[in-house]
């Protein structure tokens, strides 16, 4: 059975509602990924501030942990541990900048050209 001009319009509807709600949805994702990412890089700060030479051992589980969730494969620049905090917050700092540019919805192709230009 056909729809009217009245059952389309409100499949559109529903369907631009949909839409907006799983972009609100990532939005949310990406908010709160970017957060965990603040708390990191704040305690590396303070491991900083104490000239601590090497990030605790438990930082590869909690890294691996944040890389797994992410929604897109992600694989750091890291050398095997141990690592120094400064090494560990140039990673964050990289993740961090590209889930910005995903939850402002700037392609992964305008980050691309981005970091060429700062190169």
């Amino acid at each position: 059975m056909s729809m009217g001009p009245m059952g389309v319009a409100v499949e559109e509807m529903v369907r631009d509602l949909a839409e907006r709600r799983l972009r609100a949805l990532e939005r949310d994702r990406m908010s709160a990924l970017i957060s965990w990412t603040d708390v990191l890089i704040g305690e590396l700060e303070l491991l900083n501030l104490h000239d601590v030479p090497r990030v605790p051992v438990d930082w590869r589980g909690r890294l691996a942990l944040l890389f797994a969730s992410l929604p897109f494969k992600y694989v750091p620049r890291l050398n095997q541990y141990p690592w120094s905090p400064t090494e560990v917050l140039d990673v964050l700092f990289d993740l961090q900048a590209y889930l910005f540019d995903l939850k402002n919805g700037r392609s992964a192709a305008s980050r691309a050209e981005a970091e060429a230009r700062a190169s």
